[in-house]
């Protein structure tokens, strides 16, 4: 994952010759892990699960979660300070809106109907956040804090039903005495999945020229981005569990 996110950056910068060497070795690291792996009689991640579909559709949409929501909101708070010329303090009351709403959602998903939990819930969350973050596209230099507070409601209600199916499907998409792996494994795709998402948004929203105009510009770009990386998720989660039965 280093050689990942530093051949994200030397890319970004032209670095070309960098950017391939460190290309060509997370690819060669990846498949002595899945050599190591296949090899091993007791495994720190079960190839074998990866032939379950809901498994993968967990996994996946854990990847989208940290690359798509978490990513952007991570930058957010260095976005509105530096933009919108508030205090730190207010900027993180304008985030609260996201985690806050986050919170009571998470814990309002489990009055969810039956056929709406486990994987559809990982569909209907992705989607969420992946809507609200293109409504917090088309900011423009002049642009108050008080544009961004309905995406933010939005990808905090989301975002809660998201988490929660995460935790849920995590477990339930793996065998019963392998609990501990799937929450393992899907704790791990989400932190990775948040490198790559903070490491994408700070190279397309950063301006090193440091202008408002440019901030906001690549703030756009970066909200559009993960939006789509999100709705794209919820897509093929979706293909991924279509037909199979709800577990509780």
């Amino acid at each position: 994952m280093v050689l990942v996110l530093v051949a994200l950056v030397e890319g970004r910068q032209g670095n070309i010759v960098a950017t391939v060497l460190c290309g060509v070795g997370a690819a060669v690291f990846t498949l002595a892990f899945v050599a190591v792996e296949r090899r091993r009689p007791f495994p720190m991640l079960d190839l074998a699960l990866f032939r379950r579909r809901d498994f993968v559709a967990a996994t996946l949409a854990a990847l989208a979660t940290g690359a798509g929501i978490i990513g952007l909101m991570s930058f957010a708070c260095t976005f509105i300070v530096n933009t919108m010329h508030v205090s730190t303090l207010a900027a993180a009351g304008v985030g609260a809106l996201w985690s806050g709403t986050s919170v009571v959602a998470s814990l309002l998903a489990r009055t969810l109907p039956a056929r709406l939990a486990g994987s559809p819930q990982l569909v209907i969350g992705l989607a969420g956040v992946g809507l609200a973050m293109l409504t917090m596209t088309g900011l423009s230099p002049d642009s108050s804090m008080l544009r961004l507070v309905p995406g933010l409601l939005l990808a905090g209600v989301a975002s809660g039903l998201l988490n929660a199916g995460l935790g849920r499907q995590a477990v339930a998409s793996v065998p019963a005495d392998q609990g501990g792996l799937g929450s393992g494994a899907n704790n791990t795709a989400r932190y990775l999945g948040s490198s790559i998402g903070v490491t994408i948004v700070s190279i397309i929203a950063l301006d090193p020229a440091g202008t408002v105009d440019g901030m906001v510009s690549g703030w756009n770009y970066a909200a559009v981005t993960t939006g789509l990386i999100s709705l794209v998720g919820a897509g093929v989660v979706g293909i991924l569990v279509r037909g199979t039965a709800v577990t509780r």
